[in-house]
């Protein structure tokens, strides 16, 4: 939470802002497990939970975008990288068939592994299904 706090310089975020940044920053609970397995799956959750939950939270796109690297920061994840992981799953599950999807090497990836389970990564299921 403290390299959070830094990456925000100073701003104060409104209330609901301030309980979603929170919730999110629980979830290195889940970063920290020994089963630990990045997936573009979570970056995904990520991107969208925070393109629901930061818009009508912050006062502006810049201080939505301040709060959406300064979590990856808190975090101790590169926040371009995750975004440009999201991106790439968004555009690979789209038009596909929920099979061709399990199908993909990130999904057979996901299947053989024994990872932690976490919040983002389950938006992230959610919606590269929905994309598909």
């Amino acid at each position: 939470k403290s390299l959070f706090q830094k990456e925000l310089k100073g701003r104060i975020l409104s209330m609901p802002a301030q309980s979603f940044a929170n919730n999110m920053l629980m979830q290195q609970v889940a970063l920290c497990a020994p089963n630990y397995q990045y997936s573009s799956v979570f970056s995904l959750g990520f991107e969208t939970l925070c393109s629901v939950f930061l818009p009508p939270t912050c006062n502006t796109p810049e201080n939505e975008e301040v709060v959406r690297r300064a979590l990856y920061i808190g975090l101790g994840m590169d926040a371009d990288q995750a975004k440009a992981d999201s991106d790439a799953l968004l555009s690979l599950a789209s038009g596909k068939t929920e099979d061709e999807l399990l199908a993909t090497d990130e999904f057979i990836k996901i299947k053989g592994a024994d990872f932690k389970y976490s919040y983002q990564f389950g938006a992230g299921l959610v919606r590269s299904y929905t994309q598909a």
